[in-house]
């Protein structure tokens, strides 16, 4: 070595090694639901993901994108967000295949918080995280003291809030992920005013007896209800991944071999991995279904009832679950056919039940008809007054 700063340079090129840390091994808080399929971390439901503190100045995620549509329309989406700073959060387009996406440069080696969560719904391009690159240490964060669980549908996914328009309805309106950002919807927003953890099963378009069907439809889609997705980590995710998978040729994603059984109250098929209740104890559980629920409903009084009982059933189970946690049943933002309904399955259950008001023109619309990212807002400051009142 000739001089000092020679050395200097070899010392700090030592100290900067790049490490690279699976996402299973201790060194992540993983959020939501995810599945480990194939040695990578499977992203599920909206608000999935993983969170961590470090000292790198520079970190990189290798992520895997699949999709079963091949629609361009249906990107995966990311958020990473440091420090909590959600308005400064950037979006990532999760491109298909294998890639590496740099997230986050430092030259100063702060200590920061890292969350990287997962924007768009799992019936949209799968995306999963194979490992996180960082020339640092990485230590996982601490749990929050408040847990929430969310069921709901497009409204607690967060759909269309990426656009302003000035009129409701789908007109001529093309569905794209771009548009889609939980982090805008009531539900994030809520767990945000709270300081709280959060889980999601959600999914736009599904409901409790009926997915959203056409207004000339006198037949229930009953494919994939919440009802029915509830007790699996995330079916409709584990199943894509794993036929694409093994369509390639990978030898590490044999399905479950277990035989069929329950899970908490559930029944559980043969083969998809079951979500173990007690991995995760919400405080309270809040329950927005019915909207899509009511394109089929159309105020046929046998529908409705058929609708308060089946609510019933799933607000009973899940306390049966989690018979500690508080429940709420939301209803509003889009329409209020099925708020008796909804109510009635609320009483029922020993649950309590907020209505929130209808979408106001005043503050525009998202995409599709669907709420604006401000009337998202005002609905998240409702909820959290509520919970609040309920058990804080």
């Amino acid at each position: 070595m000739d001089t000092e700063r020679d050395r200097e340079i070899t010392e700090h090129d030592a100290a900067v090694k790049e490490v690279r840390y699976l996402p299973y091994d201790g060194h992540f808080r993983l959020l939501g639901r995810t599945l480990d399929i194939a040695d990578i971390l499977w992203l599920g439901f909206s608000a999935s993901g993983l969170e961590f503190f470090t000292d790198a100045s520079s970190v990189r995620i290798e992520t895997e994108g699949l999709t079963d549509t091949g629609d361009p329309a249906q990107y995966a989406w990311l958020a990473v967000i440091v420090n909590d700073d959600d308005e400064n959060a950037r979006r990532i387009r999760i491109e298909r295949g294998t890639h590496v996406y740099t997230i986050l440069e430092d030259p100063e080696r702060t200590k920061k918080k890292i969350t990287i969560l997962k924007l768009t719904e799992s019936k949209n391009d799968k995306v999963g995280i194979a490992a996180v690159l960082a020339d640092g240490w990485v230590r996982p964060s601490k749990e929050k003291d408040f847990r929430i669980l969310y069921l709901g549908d497009s409204l607690t996914a967060g759909y269309g809030t990426e656009v302003l328009t000035d009129h409701g309805g789908f007109d001529d309106y093309v569905f794209r992920t771009d548009d889609v950002n939980v982090m805008k919807g009531y539900a994030f927003l809520t767990s945000r005013l709270l300081n709280a953890d959060q889980m999601m099963i959600c999914m736009s378009g599904s409901g409790v007896i009926s997915k959203y069907v056409d207004p000339s439809s006198e037949i229930a889609d009953t494919q994939d209800l919440i009802p029915e997705l509830y007790p699996y980590t995330d079916k409709i995710t584990e199943q894509i991944v794993r036929i694409i998978l093994a369509a390639r040729g990978n030898r590490k994603v044999a399905w479950n071999t277990r035989s069929s059984g329950t899970a908490g109250s559930f029944a559980i098929a043969e083969g998809i991995s079951a979500f173990d209740p007690a991995s995760y104890v919400p405080d309270i559980i809040v329950s927005n279904l019915g909207t899509n629920d009511a394109s089929f409903t159309r105020g046929v009084n046998s529908r409705e009832r058929y609708f308060e009982q089946r609510y019933y059933e799933l607000l009973r189970a899940l306390a049966k679950d989690y018979p500690n946690a508080a429940r709420l049943v939301v209803y509003g933002m889009v329409e209020k056919s099925l708020s008796p309904s909804a109510k009635g399955a609320a009483f029922l259950s020993g649950s309590d039940y907020l209505e929130l008001p209808l979408m106001d023109p005043a503050d525009g619309y998202g995409a599709g008809g669907h709420p604006s990212a401000l009337t998202h807002r005002k609905a998240a400051e409702l909820l959290a007054d509520k919970i609040r009142e309920m058990v804080l």
